[in-house]
């Protein structure tokens, strides 16, 4: 499959689980008490956590890997099962401690339960990266819708049952089991479990880093809940959320599946420094095509924005966006970076940015908290800038890419942004404008926007734009 039709296979999985997820709120929340949505909002404190090491990175190993031996998989395949079952038996030693700290019963039983999810992905997970390694994507795409729908199907059906949060619960299970079944019919493959540790203690040094990495990143995902929560309270903390969801949702939902695809496309041609630098060029043109007008257009229309999607009691979010949209173009940027590492085997030093990443955004929180919620996103914003810069180097350094080749490929789509926030600047200066309520300005603003960026970006691209399309283009 080429890397044109993985991306967009990749992207209607994710467009089915955020289909998904919206269903299931919207549905849900209707049929259901809220203390269910509390009581697994309990659970996955504690499984989040258990889910970074479902596959102790086995799974990249798999799709990196030139040459897979028999030996290689039964490991690897090994370390998946022993790991899920191991995974099980910590959550079940833990279900009741999490019940007595948390004051509910009930607890128990659904960290009990969820933690089967382990297990039964254990199965399946060494199946999912053999069809990752060869962009089986559309199969990929297919099994996840399907499981998806089987496990909203049956969360609707309990609930109507009034079976409350076991609705949830066995969403999860049903999506779990459906997709790991699928996933076993899908791969020819009799790969057995090996108990021969010579096999095994080799791989499970391999994955390591790219495990201590997935740490790090829960890390910078949750310390500023945790260090803003605690400085400066509830309020502050809500304003923060919001405004990262605004910024950072959309972005990880065009950065995830192409990075996705590139893992094992790059994988393939992981001796060939030439090909590997044209593609990352290519879909990193393609990610600032689309994050850099997003992000200019939340920062530029911040106020109308936060007022149609919360109302006037959000007020905070405008001067916190100003400085998290900068952000979400910076991360969207670097976003493919550790697929470039992943793909090298260069995960050592992929963990090692990962630790510097973890202290400067950390250093930012402690930092910018003196200031408030709005010093925590400028601070951040500064973190990300620095950070940027020995991960865009370690990358040109590992493709031998020179600088002039990535600043030529994002210099014409930031020369169409700032084209288009003048005109929306001069948009907001218009009195006609300012009279009209928000939910008719804001659109006549964001198609004056779009409009502008798509003209300067045509003009700025020109033959260039051949070489974008590429990416896109059905093969």
């Amino acid at each position: 499959m080429s890397l044109v039709s993985s991306i967009r296979w990749a992207a209607v999985s994710q467009a089915g689980r955020i289909a998904s997820q919206l269903v299931s709120v919207t549905v849900l929340s209707r049929i259901m008490p809220q203390q269910a949505y509390g009581i697994l909002a309990m659970a996955m404190t504690i499984t989040n956590l258990a889910f970074l090491f479902r596959d102790l990175g086995m799974s990249a190993i798999i799709i990196q890997r030139q040459e897979l031996t028999q030996e290689l998989k039964s490991a690897v395949h090994s370390v998946n099962v022993f790991t899920g079952f191991a995974t099980m038996a910590v959550l079940l030693a833990l279900s009741l401690p999490a019940a007595h700290v948390f004051r509910v019963d009930e607890l128990a039983l659904v960290i009990a339960a969820l933690s089967l999810i382990f297990p039964i992905s254990g199965f399946g997970l060494l199946a999912q990266a053999l069809i990752e390694r060869e962009s089986g994507f559309r199969r990929l795409a297919r099994i996840e819708v399907a499981s998806m729908t089987s496990g909203l199907v049956t969360s609707i059906a309990l609930a109507l049952n009034g079976a409350g949060v076991w609705s949830l619960v066995g969403q999860m299970l049903v999506s779990t089991l459906v997709t790991n079944v699928q996933l076993r019919l899908a791969v020819d493959d009799r790969t057995r479990l090996s108990t021969a540790w010579r096999d095994i203690l080799p791989v499970l040094r391999l994955g390591r880093n790219v495990s201590l990495f997935r740490v790090l990143l829960y890390v910078e995902q949750n310390a500023d809940g945790m260090i803003i929560g605690r400085a400066l309270g509830v309020i502050p903390l809500a304003i923060y959320s919001m405004s990262s969801k605004i910024t950072l949702f959309p972005l990880q939902n065009i950065t995830g599946p192409i990075s996705r695809a590139l893992f094992p496309a790059f994988s393939r041609n992981q001796n060939s420094r030439a090909a590997m630098a044209a593609t990352y060029l290519r879909s990193v043109a393609a990610i600032c095509i689309v994050a850099a007008p997003i992000m200019a257009a939340v920062c530029m229309l911040r106020a109308d924005l936060a007022l149609l999607l919360f109302g006037p009691k959000w007020d905070g979010i405008p001067a916190v966006l100003q400085w998290l949209a900068p952000v979400g173009f910076l991360q969207a940027l670097t976003a493919t970076t550790g697929v470039v590492f992943l793909s090298l085997d260069r995960t050592g030093l992929m963990l090692k940015l990962g630790i510097v990443g973890c202290v400067l955004q950390l250093t930012s929180y402690l930092v910018g908290v003196r200031w408030g919620v709005q010093g925590v996103a400028a601070s951040f914003f500064v973190a990300n800038l620095i950070n940027m810069v020995p991960c865009m180097a370690c990358v040109m350094r590992c493709l031998e890419i020179g600088p002039k080749r990535i600043l030529d490929t994002v210099a014409r789509p930031l020369i169409a942004c700032l084209v288009m926030a003048l005109v929306l600047a001069l948009m907001d200066r218009l009195p006609q404008l300012s009279a009209l309520p928000p939910m008719l300005a804001f659109p006549i603003k964001a198609a004056g926007a779009a409009l502008t960026y798509f003209l300067v970006l045509g003009m700025v691209l020109k033959q260039d734009l051949s070489g974008i399309v590429a990416l896109v283009r059905p093969s």
